[in-house]
């Protein structure tokens, strides 16, 4: 039970160190292929029920693998808030909000807590 711990708290912590690099490298990677011609959005929402920082590593994970984001950030602790930019012509806000709505807590994975609301467009 404790190698269960310490294996969880290691993936955690690589998770925290290693996510908002890969972010960063692909929003670049993205823009330097598009040149920033496609129509990109800008988007904020508070997101009520997250608990810590993985569950806002799961929010992020999983918007990432929609078409049309091309980055994403909680700002947890601090905040709840998302900051998306999307291509509107591949994915809609209300897709992203589905998204965000449908990710499973990861204390139960059964549950889906996690509620939208639009602060910024």
């Amino acid at each position: 039970m404790k190698t269960l711990n310490i294996i969880k708290m290691v993936l955690i912590m690589v998770m925290v160190v290693s996510t908002p690099l890969l972010k960063q490298a692909k929003a670049e990677t993205k823009d330097s292929i598009t040149n920033n011609k496609k129509p990109v959005k800008i988007i904020i929402y508070k997101i009520k029920g997250i608990d810590c920082m993985t569950d806002a590593r799961m929010i992020e994970k999983q918007l990432y693998r929609k078409k049309g984001i091309r980055y994403c950030e909680i700002d947890y602790p601090r905040s709840s808030k998302i900051k998306i930019k999307y291509d509107e012509r591949k994915i809609t806000k209300e897709e992203i909000i589905k998204a965000i709505e449908g990710v499973e807590s990861c204390e139960d994975p059964k549950a889906k807590p996690y509620k939208v609301l639009l602060l910024e467009q």
